[in-house]
């Protein structure tokens, strides 16, 4: 035997390994071959790859996790540090079976998570490690299907092993691989879904590295959507919205929406980042200088149809409603209409609309987000109303109000009339409270001389109140500082998502 030969040890050449691993028929004979030749660095990575692709059906999952698999491949990462082909492939079997909820736990207790990020440590110059590695610490980090939030365990290990620096030195050496990219920014997106998660990330750089993947990749859809989203969890920390505003995070989410203008997945995560951003009162005339409000509105009357889009752009005007200077922009861009569209199109089940005009039922309000009844108690729309455009939508909707049987209200059950208004309903009472002026269609409510009723949030949620009683309550509303959450009183929403395979 040669002086090489003997280094290598029992090493087989790649394409033999293969043939052999291919010749098994069972994963049985699968594992006991991996056992037999557990130094042999290219049998351990062919075997890897072929549990990887048994993985990506339910049945052969938990067949290969019942042979103790999981247990094997992580050996052959241990057993074969500095092989980054072995490393690759074992990255990739274990993100394959994370993509099951039920195996992620058996992957994090066999130490599964210290060598992925030892695997990205160690090969840090191979993009094919790190995308694998970025993939598999994605899918550990997602809860299962009976609770589909984000697995605090798993990535409270990802934290402590030292995951954040992995994945931001990998999108620093990486920056023009977009697979790279991609996985980085989703497994950011759920480790910042907590406090110490997305502090971590914002001490560690990520931030710069969001923005700069948003940069290098503009035209790449997937990229974008993690970015808006991971920039959506960051900016529930006030540290991290002014290192996204100095860094012109601002800026690269409403490029994002203009390049990707028909793509209501992005527009909806952009949106969802801008409302958060927006809930910071010395970020919204950022916002507003940005052309943030024309992008809202614009993705606004570009997706009419998608509620996601619709119900985040609403919610982030209703934060720069609260600011002048975006006021005035919301205004000047006709926002007031698409805010009014956007009630219409998502507030009612069209089938349901004649019974609730004629007060057959209530049976509708079973079927609708309890924080919209408000308006439909308020409110009886008619099928015709979904053809509304433009101002005359915005008169006819006012004179349904004014028109409203106060005595709907009292003969609904307490615990509907308790239930919280829907933010657009919000959205339009504080601009038609604050800009009066601007609208004929307000003067004509002002100088009305039957009072309109408004239903709106009271102390007594069994009360609601008379147009003249909310215009003075509105006044003295406008006399409190701003706190820096403007009119949006609910808590601040992060983003969960489903599995990456």
């Amino acid at each position: 035997m040669s002086a090489a030969s003997a280094k290598k040890g029992s090493s087989t050449g790649h394409g033999v390994a293969e043939d052999a691993v291919h010749a098994q028929n069972s994963v049985e004979s699968l594992v006991e071959y991996m056992v037999a030749h557990s130094r042999d660095a290219s049998v351990q990575g062919e075997v890897c790859k072929k549990i990887a692709a048994l993985a990506t059906t339910d049945e052969g999952a938990l067949r290969v996790v019942e042979e103790g698999c999981i247990g094997n491949i992580i050996t052959a990462m241990r057993n074969h540090s500095t092989h980054s082909r072995v490393q690759e492939l074992a990255c990739l079997a274990l993100r394959r079976i994370a993509a099951h909820a039920s195996y992620r736990n058996k992957i994090a207790d066999l130490k599964g998570v210290l060598y992925i990020c030892s695997a990205m440590q160690n090969h840090y110059n191979k993009a094919s490690v790190q995308e694998q590695a970025c993939a598999a610490l994605w899918n550990l980090s997602i809860g299962n299907s009976y609770c589909p939030v984000h697995h605090q365990k798993n990535k409270s290990r990802i934290l402590s092993e030292g995951g954040v620096g992995c994945i931001v030195e990998a999108m620093k050496n990486h920056p023009f691989t977009a697979p790279v990219q991609e996985y980085a920014l989703g497994i950011l997106w759920n480790l910042a879904l907590h406090d110490k998660g997305r502090t971590k990330i914002g001490k560690t750089g990520g931030i710069t590295y969001v923005i700069a993947a948003m940069t290098n990749h503009a035209r790449s859809a997937r990229v974008q959507e993690q970015a808006c989203a991971a920039i959506w969890n960051l900016s529930a920390s006030e540290l991290n919205r002014q290192k996204i505003d100095v860094q012109s995070g601002i800026q690269k989410i409403v490029v994002t929406m203009r390049n990707h203008a028909t793509n209501p997945k992005i527009q909806a995560l952009a949106c969802g980042a801008l409302r958060t951003l927006a809930a910071d009162c010395r970020l919204r005339t950022r916002i507003g200088e940005e052309d943030g409000v024309v992008a809202i509105l614009t993705a606004m009357r570009g997706h009419e149809e998608n509620r996601a889009v619709q119900e985040r752009a609403c919610t982030a005007l209703q934060h720069l409603v609260a600011e002048d200077s975006t006021r005035v922009l919301i205004l000047e861009e006709n926002g007031i209409f698409a805010v009014i569209s956007a009630m219409i199109h998502h507030l009612l089940h069209p089938e349901l609309l004649d019974d609730i005009r004629h007060r057959r039922t209530r049976k509708p309000m079973l079927y609708v987000n309890v924080r919209e009844r408000g308006l439909m108690r308020s409110i009886p729309l008619q099928k015709k109303d979904l053809k509304f455009k433009g101002r005359m939508l915005y008169t006819d909707l006012w004179a349904a109000i004014r028109r409203s049987d106060p005595q709907r209200l009292h003969h609904v059950e307490r615990a509907l009339i308790r239930d919280r208004s829907q933010p657009r309903v919000d959205l339009l009472r504080s601009l038609a409270g604050v800009e009066a002026q601007r609208s004929r269609v307000l003067e004509e409510v002002k100088s009305s001389q039957r009072p309109g009723l408004v239903h709106t949030e009271t102390d007594d949620k069994t009360k609601v109140l008379l147009a003249e009683q909310k215009r003075k309550l509105d006044k003295g509303k406008e006399k409190e500082k701003d706190n820096g959450a403007g009119v949006f009183r609910a808590p601040l929403e992060l983003l969960s998502q489903g599995t990456n395979y």
